[in-house]
């Protein structure tokens, strides 16, 4: 991936989480499931989610054979499973 693709990735990626952002915050902070959100269980969910998000976005963008992404992928998978 060239620098350019990555800076247009980079750029769709804030848009995308700005736009799932907003309806989000009326649900789950405002709206009915504001409950579920104080929730210990909702918190660490969230935070296990994050994790592997950062985890596969680094394999995905760090290793450059396709084998050797699919292998990571896995493994990180499996920890998570």
């Amino acid at each position: 991936m060239t620098k350019k693709e990555r800076i247009v990735f980079g750029v769709l990626g804030i848009a995308l989480l700005v736009t799932i952002a907003v309806p989000v915050r009326g649900l789950l902070v405002q709206g009915m499931y504001s409950w579920h959100i104080r929730q210990p269980e909702f918190r660490q969910m969230m935070l296990e989610i994050t994790l592997l998000f950062v985890l596969l976005g680094m394999v995905w963008m760090g290793v450059r054979s396709m084998r050797g992404r699919l292998v990571l992928t896995g493994m990180i998978c499996a920890v998570f499973c």
